[in-house]
């Protein structure tokens, strides 16, 4: 079995900045996929980029933004279509807790 199972395969990751979704990014990536990350934190999310590249990712995309605000996340989704091509699948990892 090939280890570049996602190979030519484009994902966007919510919450891309660390933990859960920083994993996916460096596992999708070490497989061969393009990953467009998206969170606030842009610093952080240049690093996973990094990671995910020296995985073997086939190409990267960062665009910060709040998934909480429908315009931002919006934004970032064209961003990362235009960047990288259309979308295979998408991994809603960020998160929103409330009191």
């Amino acid at each position: 079995m090939s280890t570049r199972r996602q190979e030519g395969r484009h994902f966007a990751i919510t919450g891309a900045s660390a933990g859960i979704g920083r994993a996916i990014a460096v596992r999708l990536g070490s497989e061969g996929a393009r990953v467009s990350l998206f969170a606030r934190r842009e610093e952080a999310l240049v690093e996973t980029a990094r990671l995910a590249t020296e995985a073997g990712a086939t190409g990267t995309f960062v665009h910060t933004c709040d998934v909480t605000q429908r315009a931002q996340i919006d934004a970032a989704f064209d961003a990362a279509a235009e960047a990288q091509g259309p979308l295979w699948g998408v991994v809603a990892n960020a998160g929103v807790a409330t009191p």
